[in-house]
C-alpha cells in the first residue's frame, strides 16, 4: 500500500497517568508505505506542541515501524526548528526530561533553535526509548540553572543522547567576556570545560 495523505495525526506514545507521553505530531502532509509489516512514513511537515502557545515545526520527517508483529520500534528522524521556550517545553513535559535526569528542568533559554533529531522508541515500552540531537544555537541565550549567569550570544551546537549532552565548537560570552565550551556532561564525560 502506498498513497499520499494530509493533515494527518499521531500519537504515538501518549501520557500514561502520571508518566509523561510525548507530544502528538499534527497537520502532517506526505506519504506512507506499507509493505508486508514495513510500515514507512514520509511527512514534508508536522508540527508539536508540547505546551500550548510553543509549537515545534519539523521538516523533511522519515519514521519506520519494520515489524509491526514483533517488537515494534518506530525510529523517526527529521529537522525541527523552534523557539528555545518550545524544546525546553518538550524536555519538561515528554519523557526526554527523566533520560536527561531533568538535568534542564530549571533551565531558562532565548532565541530560536535548530534540532536536526532522530528517536527510536519501543512502542510496547516508548519510555525506553533513545534519541539522538544537536541544538544548534544562532544567538540568544541559555541558563542551564537559575543560580547559574547566563551564557549569551552563543553559537555552535549542544549534541545530546538520551544520556549525556557534548559541547561542539560551542561559543558566546560568559560573565560578560568570551566564552568556548568543550566536553560535555553524563555517560561517563568528564565534564564541561
Amino acid at each position: 500500500i502506498d498513497g499520499s495523505y494530509h493533515g494527518a495525526v499521531i500519537d504515538y506514545l501518549p501520557a500514561e497517568g502520571k508518566e509523561p507521553g510525548w507530544p502528538r505530531l499534527a497537520d502532517m502532509d506526505g506519504r506512507l508505505a506499507l509493505h508486508r509489516v514495513d510500515l514507512r512514513l514520509f511527512a514534508e511537515r508536522a508540527t508539536m506542541l508540547p505546551q500550548p502557545g510553543l509549537p515545534i515545526e519539523l521538516k523533511g520527517i522519515e519514521a519506520r515501524i519494520a515489524n509491526l508483529e514483533r517488537d515494534s520500534v518506530l525510529e523517526v528522524q527529521g529537522h525541527t526548528a523552534a523557539k528555545a521556550d518550545a524544546y525546553l517545553a518538550l524536555v519538561r513535559h515528554s519523557p526526554l526530561g527523566k533520560m536527561l535526569d531533568g538535568l534542564l528542568d530549571e533551565a531558562r533559554a532565548t532565541g530560536e533553535w535548530e534540532v536536526p533529531l532522530a528517536m527510536s522508541l519501543p512502542l510496547v515500552d516508548g519510555r525506553d526509548g533513545a534519541v539522538k540531537g544537536e541544538v544548534r544555537f544562532s544567538g540568544g541565550e541559555f541558563q542551564p540553572m537559575p543560580e547559574m549567569p547566563a551564557f549569551r550570544r552563543l553559537s555552535g551546537a549542544l549534541a545530546f543522547t538520551e544520556t549525556d549532552i557534548q559541547a561542539a565548537d560551542l561559543k558566546g560570552e560568559f560573565l560578560g567576556g568570551p566564552v568556548a565550551v568543550g566536553g560535555g556532561v553524563g555517560g561517563g564525560a568528564k565534564g564541561l570545560a
